[in-house]
């Protein structure tokens, strides 16, 4: 049995994101055949967020990207 698996991520653009998600694919457990969908909103209520660039050290997120896929265990 799979199971559908759900992330809610803040972050400044979703090409932001989706370049994070890229590159932390295996992090988040997500395979090469996993993804299901990807569904981007405003942040409605902006998170902080950690960049050493930014000044004072963080920003505020500007959407939130959800992506929605299978894994073969529970969360």
């Amino acid at each position: 049995m799979r199971y559908l698996d759900c992330r809610d991520i803040h972050g400044a653009s979703v090409e932001e994101i989706m370049e994070e998600l890229s590159e932390r694919r295996a992090e988040y457990g997500i395979g090469d055949d996993d993804l299901f969908s990807v569904s981007v909103r405003d942040a409605a209520q902006p998170h902080s967020m950690y960049d050493a660039k930014a000044p004072g050290g963080s920003r505020k997120s500007k959407v939130i990207v959800s992506i929605f896929f299978w894994r073969d265990q529970p969360a």
